[in-house]
């Protein structure tokens, strides 16, 4: 299977991702950072806020450092070689199943 050769600048790779995380991180921080802050709780709209644009900057930081037809598994071989492959592959998987679990929990219970 011949793979498509399409370039994503490191500015529409961040558009991209702020459009997807931030408003993720929005609604899904703040729900126990709510419960632990009490009074508070104000502060975990700043924080949810600063974790996005924190996953938005290292997204760039790694388009900039990358070719950019690599994927994310890619990039963990040519940094931690072939077992780097698998052991990020792993880890990137069970990352985005939590994190999709989670959001299913917490996004219903945010809109009653």
């Amino acid at each position: 299977m011949k793979r498509e050769q399409s370039h994503l600048s490191s500015i529409a790779a961040a558009s991209a991702v702020t459009t997807l995380v931030l408003p993720t991180a929005v609604m899904t921080l703040p729900s126990g950072m709510i419960a632990d802050a009490g009074q508070d709780a104000w502060l975990s709209a700043i924080l949810s806020t600063a974790y996005g644009a924190a996953v938005a900057a290292l997204t760039v930081a790694l388009a900039r450092r990358f070719p950019p037809h690599n994927t994310l598994i890619d990039m963990a071989q040519q940094v931690r070689g072939r077992s780097g492959r698998w052991v990020g592959g792993f880890f990137y998987f069970f990352f985005c199943l939590q994190n999709t679990a989670q959001i299913v929990r917490e996004v219903p219970d945010s809109s009653t």
